[in-house]
């Protein structure tokens, strides 16, 4: 792996695994040894814990790690794990010889980098720290238990504290609620991999994720939602293979019928009969990934300039299963692959104009910020499915508008499926039908079409 694409340590991870419980006791009490007294050993203990399980469930051995203090304390604390006792632990655990952890690249301050953000000191864990944790297994690992399943952050993607009062409204505790008892569920189920493997706890704990307000976004993630399809539809549940049943173009569809109160876009005279929203016949040398992260990106830019910047960053690539992936980037990272248009700002809004020339109808959706409103309906729809599947019992792994479960229990998860959507959205979800796409490792992928009641 480059440096350059090393992921920072988050301390999400805990383990109750006796190798984890010694490593921890035997680090503090290393920590202690130094100190003239010993103050808060069990709260460190926990915390050592959290962060030998982090260290230990990061993919390879390399990791980036900030050890700037003022980002552990105070109003510049970025985010809820970054606690001193976090802080003094590492620090010492750097120090200890023979060698636990090794520095590899030292990090460069946001003054003298290119970018003006700067990046964390890359560090490797050695085979000394491994040897400690010889039996530990991937289904040891559990969430933080300090992690809450409803997070607020900032544009800049700091933590923002919940206040007491919005934790006592009912919508935040049906959330948790709802959330904790999904936790539960999938926790009683036997989840493995393709390789037979389980997998970890900490992989299937979701959090609704808000942007500066409840108002915004609270999309459900999880490190499984960062997972490629193939490894989604590699697991089993309870020794059954999975299917996913995946909303087709649940965004535009909203538009449709948020704006003109229908389901489809109707056929134009000059555009002849087009296969969705993401169709753009004139681009048909682009890859369906490109035009999809495109128009989203015109739906959810505030305005026209800010879409245009974002776009001019396009890049398309492979991931390692093969599949055709396109993102776009933030000032300073690093681009992979091949820039989807090369004559820049030209291109991009040659590419708007087609657009809105072949689909008029979303023309007043793009770059109006609908975006952010479309991500907090379809995060109230996930909230919904997830609350009733729950209640009979199906273990389900949601990844934004896509839904893994049990492939024996396909029946009963359309008809939740559509009963839901009705009930979310009320009137809205009355209109024509809503079209989904089923998938399994075992068949190919087809078309499905349920029936909405007006």
């Amino acid at each position: 792996m480059k440096t350059s694409e090393v992921p920072n340590l988050r301390i999400r991870a805990y383990s109750e695994h006796d190798e984890v419980y010694q490593f921890a006791e035997w680090l503090v009490d290393d920590y202690f040894s130094k100190k003239k007294r010993m103050r808060d050993r069990q709260k460190y203990i926990l915390t050592a814990r959290k962060l030998i399980a982090s260290i230990w469930l990061v993919d390879g051995d390399l990791f980036r790690f900030t050890t700037k203090t003022d980002y552990f304390s105070g109003k510049n604390k970025k985010q809820v794990w970054m606690t001193v006792k976090t802080l003094k632990l590492f620090q010492h655990l750097k120090s200890i010889r023979p060698k636990l952890i090794n520095l590899v690249v030292k990090g460069v301050p946001p003054d003298v980098s290119k970018t003006g953000k700067g990046l964390n000191t890359v560090y490797c864990r050695t085979k000394k720290f491994s040897d400690r944790l010889k039996n530990l297994k991937e289904v040891d690992i559990l969430p933080n238990p300090e992690l809450e399943h409803i997070e607020l952050n900032s544009d800049i993607d700091k933590n923002i504290p919940i206040s007491e009062s919005v934790k006592q409204e009912e919508w935040y505790k049906h959330s948790q609620e709802v959330m904790a008892r999904h936790y539960e569920l999938l926790r009683n189920s036997n989840i493995l991999k393709s390789n037979g493997n389980g997998v970890a706890p900490i992989e299937y704990f979701y959090q609704r994720k808000f942007k500066n307000d409840f108002s915004s976004g609270g999309r459900w993630y999880s490190d499984f939602t960062r997972w490629s399809k193939k490894d989604r539809l590699g697991i089993k549940i309870n020794d059954i293979s999975v299917a996913s049943i995946d909303i087709s173009q649940l965004h535009p569809t909203l538009i449709m019928r948020l704006i003109h109160n229908q389901d489809i876009e109707p056929i134009g005279m000059f555009r002849g009969e087009l296969k969705d929203a993401y169709d753009m016949p004139k681009y048909k040398h682009l890859p369906r990934a490109a035009h999809k992260k495109i128009i989203n990106t015109l739906f959810n830019a505030k305005n026209l300039d800010s879409a245009v910047r974002s776009i001019m960053t396009a890049h398309i690539s492979k991931n390692t299963d093969g599949e055709i992936i396109c993102n776009t980037y933030k000032s300073g990272q690093k681009r992979v692959g091949v820039k989807v248009f090369r004559d820049n700002k030209v291109g991009v809004l040659n590419y708007i104009s087609e657009f809105k020339l072949m689909h008029p109808y979303y023309a007043e959706g793009i770059c109006s910020g609908v975006g952010i409103k479309l991500q907090y309906m379809d995060s109230n729809l996930v909230t919904n499915f997830i609350d009733v599947a729950s209640n009979v019992g199906i273990p389900i792994l949601p990844v934004h508008d896509e839904f893994i479960f049990p492939n024996n229990r396909l029946e009963d998860v359309k008809e939740l499926l559509r009963k839901v959507f009705q009930i979310t959205f009320g009137h809205m979800g009355k209109v024509g039908n809503l079209r989904c796409s089923i998938s399994s490792i075992k068949f190919p992928t087809y078309q499905i079409s349920l029936e909405l009641e007006s």
